[in-house]
C-alpha cells in the first residue's frame, strides 16, 4: 500500500474533522508516530505504523512540553527550587515547573491578561505582568533564584541576560528557548522562518559567543521537540555563571538531528 500523509490519515480514521485541525494538533506536539513526536503534517505513514493521540492537555500550553523535554535532556531536577519564568505568556513553562515540584515561580511577562486563570490562583506563583525583563531588579524578585526559564519573542536573549545575573546564585541555571528568527539577521528569514541549516549553525555559534561576552557560559544545548508557531525549528541552551563551554561538535549534532527529524 502507498504511504499517506499523516494529517490525511488522522482525518480518515475519524480522529479529526479536517486536516487543518489535525495539523494544529501536530504543531502542538500531541501526535505520536511509533512513539515519536510528529514534526510535520506531511509526514508519510504506512498501514502498519502506530499513530497515537496524546489525551488531554498536559500543560496550559505546548510550551510546557518543550520545557519538559529540556529539563529531561539537561538532567535538571527542579523540585523545591525557587524559579522564574521569563516571558511567561499563557504560562506553559510555569505550569511545567509547578508539575515538577518547584517551591515558587516568579512569572514575568511584559504583556497583560494572557496568563492562564488556573495558574493565577496558584499559591506557588507570583505573577509580574507588565514587567520588562530587561529591567528586572531584586525589588521585583527579592529572592535569589535557583532556576530561570525563558521564552521570549521579538528580542534577543542577550539583551535580557544581563538583568538576570544579579538574581542568580553562583550555581544557578538558566534554561532558555532559542528562537533563531529573533537571534539572527532579518535577511536570514523567509516569511519569518529560518530555512537553512547552515544559518542555524551560524546563529547558535554567534549566540554562544555573545553570551560568553556578558560573563555567562552555555554549558549544554538541545533542540525543541515541538516547533514554533510558524514552523520554526527552535533550540534550548543551558546557561550558567560558571562551567565548561558546550562542545561545538554537540551543536553540530543537535542541528543535524533536528533537521533529520524535520525531513521525515
Amino acid at each position: 500500500m502507498p504511504k499517506k500523509r499523516i494529517d490525511e490519515v488522522l482525518v480518515e480514521k475519524g480522529l479529526f474533522k479536517s486536516r487543518s485541525e489535525a495539523r494544529r494538533f501536530i504543531i502542538e506536539g500531541k501526535i505520536l508516530l511509533n512513539g515519536q513526536l510528529v514534526q510535520k503534517a506531511g509526514t508519510l505513514v504506512k498501514d502498519e505504523d502506530q499513530i497515537t493521540l496524546k489525551e488531554g492537555k498536559k500543560y496550559v500550553s505546548r510550551g510546557g512540553l518543550k520545557l519538559e523535554f529540556a529539563l529531561d535532556q539537561f538532567g535538571i531536577d527542579s523540585k523545591g527550587l525557587i524559579a522564574s519564568d521569563i516571558g511567561a505568556s499563557t504560562g506553559g513553562f510555569t505550569d511545567c515547573l509547578l508539575k515538577h515540584g518547584v517551591k515558587r515561580v516568579y512569572a514575568v511577562d511584559v504583556g497583560y491578561g494572557q496568563f492562564d486563570y488556573s495558574l493565577r490562583n496558584d499559591k506557588h506563583v507570583i505573577l509580574l505582568e507588565r514587567t520588562n525583563a530587561r529591567y528586572l531588579t531584586q525589588k521585583e524578585i527579592p529572592e535569589q533564584l535557583d532556576l530561570i526559564v525563558m521564552d521570549v519573542s521579538f528580542i534577543s536573549i542577550v539583551k535580557i541576560l544581563p538583568a538576570l545575573i544579579p538574581l542568580m546564585k553562583e550555581e544557578s541555571s538558566i534554561i532558555s528557548l532559542i528562537k533563531p528568527q529573533f537571534e539572527g539577521k532579518r535577511e536570514y528569514l523567509k516569511k519569518g522562518i529560518v530555512k537553512d541549516k547552515e544559518i542555524h549553525k551560524e546563529i547558535l555559534f554567534n549566540l554562544i559567543d555573545n553570551i560568553s561576552r556578558i560573563g555567562l557560559c552555555v554549558t549544554d544545548a538541545t533542540y525543541s521537540p515541538v516547533k514554533g508557531g510558524k514552523g520554526n525549528i527552535e533550540f534550548f541552551f543551558l546557561i550558567k555563571k560558571h562551567g565548561k563551554l558546550v562542545n561545538f561538535h554537540h551543536i553540530y549534532k543537535i542541528i543535524d538531528e533536528v533537521w533529520e527529524r524535520t525531513a521525515r
